[in-house]
Order: C-alpha cells, then sequence, then structure tokens
C-alpha cells in the first residue's frame, strides 16, 4: 500500500507508520491547506483561486463508464465501490509542495453512497488500516491506499461529500489521468 485516504493530507510518516512517501488521497481538493501552510498551488501552470471548473464528466456514453474506479478489499475479497459513471467530474492538475502532483476528483450522490456502503461493509471503517482501496486508471491499478481515521470518521458522521484527490508522481502522469477521463481511451 502506497498511503492512506485521508481529508488532512498528513504522509504516514506523521500518522507514525514509517512509509516517508506522501500517497494519501483526500477527502478535499488541494489548495486551502497549502496555501495555510505557505505551499504554492500551481493549477495546469497558472495560480489557482480554487474555483477552477472541473473539465471533465462522466457520461453513460463514456467507453469505460461501467468500469471499476475505485474498489474495496477487506483482505480476502474485493468489491467495487465506484465506477467511472458514478465519477461527477475531475479537476485540473494540481501541484503543492506538500502534496506533489494531484488531481480532484468529485464522485455523484449515487457514487459517494456507493463508496460509503462499500467501505461499510467491507468494515473500512470500524478498521481503517485493514482495508486496501484500489483506485484504478485506463490501464488498471493507478494505486491502492488505506483509509485514514479522519476520512473514516468524516463518513461515519455523514459530512463526507464524495471529494478527494488522486496523487501522482509527475505533472505528466496526472495530466494523462485526465485526459483518458475527457477521452475515455
Amino acid at each position: 500500500m502506497a498511503g492512506y485516504l485521508d481529508e488532512d493530507g498528513r504522509s504516514d510518516t506523521e500518522a507514525g507508520t514509517g512509509t516517508t512517501e506522501n500517497r494519501s488521497t483526500e477527502m478535499e481538493t488541494t489548495g486551502a491547506d497549502d496555501v495555510a501552510d505557505g505551499d504554492e498551488v500551481e493549477t495546469g501552470g497558472e495560480e489557482s483561486d480554487e474555483t477552477d471548473e472541473l473539465n471533465a464528466t462522466i457520461g453513460e456514453d463514456h467507453p469505460r463508464a461501467g468500469d471499476p474506479f475505485i474498489a474495496v478489499t477487506d483482505g480476502s475479497e474485493q468489491r467495487e465501490a465506484v465506477t467511472y459513471e458514478q465519477v461527477d467530474s475531475i479537476g485540473e492538475p494540481t501541484y503543492s509542495s506538500r502534496q506533489g502532483h494531484t488531481v480532484p476528483v468529485q464522485l455523484t450522490p449515487a457514487g459517494t453512497e456507493s463508496y460509503t456502503t462499500a467501505l461499510e461493509e467491507t468494515g473500512a471503517l470500524e478498521s481503517p488500516r485493514d482495508a486496501e482501496i484500489v483506485v484504478y486508471d485506463g490501464e488498471g491499478v493507478h494505486d491502492t491506499y488505506s483509509l485514514g481515521p479522519d476520512l473514516a470518521a468524516a463518513i461515519e458522521d455523514g459530512e463526507y461529500d464524495g471529494r478527494f484527490v488522486v496523487l501522482f508522481e509527475t505533472e505528466s502522469e496526472a495530466t494523462a489521468f485526465v485526459e483518458e477521463f475527457a477521452d475515455g481511451e
């Protein structure tokens, strides 16, 4: 597992697991925390004011509409949690010194419900670090994560709104991810 899904974007080292790589996917879009921390946030080579329109949407006619986008496993069985058609939109790639390259994702209400149901049914909310969350891209598995305790608490409290960011090592990977959503190729 590369990291954990959480709303505060802290690295595994900060969570006490010993991993130095920050590969979390968080509940809120990148920017507010980074600006508060003094980090510069770049969107598509320009400064972001966090009001950028999300640039790619998925419809029923999208070539991957029924394909899995997120799956959750409890160690013995994998459950599809979100399909491509349950992704409402994705935003432009952004960069911050704290998180690196990210792409914001917004799930539809049905996608948010499906995701939270899968997390509940696999026991991920009770044991967040024991479940594995798999994020797919057009070529297969993009990365795997565990569920951070803050995001688990937000879901249990009914406060999760279906927003998170996906992390990438390079800007070109983030851009390709957005283009794949837009084109379906």
